[in-house]
């Protein structure tokens, strides 16, 4: 019984840690499989979240507008204020 708290338990640390990172799915196979070695391996991985083009900060996949700097995503506008 044990074994399988410290199972589920891995398995969301694992998801939590990848999600901050844009990989739910990898960190809750290497959370599941690894434990907290997993944990870290996710935690020291690449971050796949997409970046600006303008800005270079984080942004919501999808996204129409940069949040950081304002840009419109979609139609390469770099919309700076003056």
């Amino acid at each position: 019984m044990e074994l399988i708290i410290w199972i589920v338990i891995g398995t969301l640390v694992g998801a939590l840690i990848g999600q901050a990172k844009g990989r739910v799915g990898t960190g809750a196979i290497f959370g599941f499989l690894l434990g907290p070695i997993g944990w870290l391996v996710t935690a020291l991985g690449p971050n796949e979240n997409p970046k600006c083009p303008f800005c270079g900060g984080e942004i919501v996949k999808g996204a129409i507008k940069c949040k950081n700097c304002g840009s419109d995503l979609k139609s390469g506008y770099h919309g700076t204020a003056i």
